[in-house]
C-alpha cells in the first residue's frame, strides 16, 4: 500500500490527462484502495534526507542492547559522531570504534532503520502527506522538546490569571528563560481559546526542572490532539525525533479534541510558534 501511495503521488504530478491513463493502467484492485487516500508530497530540507539521522537516541540504545559488544561498536560507527558518543556513554562501551567504509556505514543504517520500524509500513520522512504538523519535520530532536514546552506556555497563562501571590508568579518565572518569560507575557494579554487541562501546577514544589516537564507535557497534549486522524508515517517519524518518554505523553493524549475549531486553533498556535523561532523568539 505504501508503494501505491509514492506511485500515486508521482502519477499526479503529470497533467491530468496522463495522469488519469496511468491510473487506468492499475489494476481495479489497485484503484480502489488508491481512491481517497492521501497522495504524499515531497518535503526538502537537511533533516528529511536520512531518515536514522534524526531518531531520538532512547530509541537506539534499547535495541542497541539486544546484540553482542561487537556488532553495537559496528553500528555505533555508523552513526553520527556525536549521536554515537551519547550512545557508547549511555552504553558503557570504551571509546574506540572501527573504522567503516562508505559502503558498510550505508548498509549498517540501513540495517539499523529497518529493525527500528520492523512491522511498520512507513512513507519516507520526504513523502508525507499534507498536514499541518509537517512543519515540525524541519526541527532537530533538540529543538523539538523546546518547541512543546513553548506550547505548554498557553495553558500556563490560563493558570496564572487565577494565581495572586506574588512570590508564586516570581517563581514561575524565575523558572523560565527570557524568551519563554517573554512569550508567557505576551500570552496573558490575550484570552487563551483553547485550555487542555486546568490546575496542573498543582504540588509543583518550586523546581525549573519539574516546571519545564509539567509544560512540555502540556505541549505533548496539544501536539497528540494536533496528530489526531494523521497519516501513520507521520506520528512515527515526529515521535521518533522525540525521547522515548516524552513521545509516549504524545501518542497517549492523540485523540480528537472536542473542543469547537481545535484543529484550526492548534495549527494557527504551532505556525505562531515557529513564525516567533525563526526571527529569534522562544516561540
Amino acid at each position: 500500500m505504501i508503494a501505491l501511495r509514492i506511485c500515486k503521488s508521482l502519477i499526479e504530478q503529470c497533467p491530468p490527462e496522463k495522469a488519469a491513463a496511468l491510473m487506468q493502467l492499475m489494476p481495479d484492485k489497485w484503484q480502489l484502495e488508491l481512491k481517497g487516500s492521501p497522495a504524499p508530497t515531497f518535503i526538502e530540507g537537511p533533516l528529511l534526507e536520512d531518515d536514522l539521522a534524526s531518531i531520538h537516541t532512547s530509541w537506539l540504545a534499547p535495541h542497541l542492547r539486544t546484540f553482542p559488544e561487537g556488532d553495537i561498536r559496528l553500528f555505533l560507527a555508523a552513526l553520527e559522531p556525536e549521536k554515537a558518543t551519547a550512545l557508547r556513554k549511555t552504553l558503557g562501551l570504551a571509546n574506540t570504534l572501527p573504522h567503516l567504509t562508505k559502503l558498510s556505514r550505508s548498509y549498517l543504517r540501513n540495517e539499523l532503520f529497518r529493525a527500528l520500524s520492523e512491522g511498520v509500513e512507513l512513507l519516507p520522512a520526504t513523502l508525507l502527506p499534507n498536514h499541518p504538523a509537517n512543519a515540525l519535520m524541519h526541527r532537530s530532536s533538540a529543538e523539538l522538546p523546546a518547541i512543546l514546552l513553548d506550547w505548554g506556555l498557553h495553558d500556563l497563562a490560563y493558570e496564572m490569571r487565577k494565581i495572586i501571590s506574588t512570590a508564586e508568579l516570581k517563581k514561575i518565572f524565575n523558572g523560565l528563560n527570557k524568551p519563554e518569560g517573554e512569550y508567557l507575557k505576551s500570552l496573558l494579554l490575550q484570552s487563551e481559546p483553547l485550555v487542555f487541562k486546568r490546575h496542573f501546577l498543582q504540588g509543583w514544589d518550586g523546581e525549573k526542572e519539574m516546571l519545564h516537564v509539567r509544560l512540555e507535557e502540556r505541549g505533548a497534549e496539544r501536539l497528540g490532539a494536533l496528530l489526531f486522524g494523521c497519516d501513520e508515517s507521520l506520528a512515527w517519524h515526529l515521535t521518533h525525533r522525540l525521547e522515548m518518554g516524552l513521545a509516549g505523553k504524545v501518542l497517549k493524549y492523540r485523540k480528537k479534541c472536542e473542543r469547537p475549531r481545535a484543529v484550526e486553533l492548534l495549527t494557527a498556535q504551532l505556525k505562531g510558534l515557529l513564525a516567533r523561532r525563526a526571527v529569534g523568539g522562544s516561540a
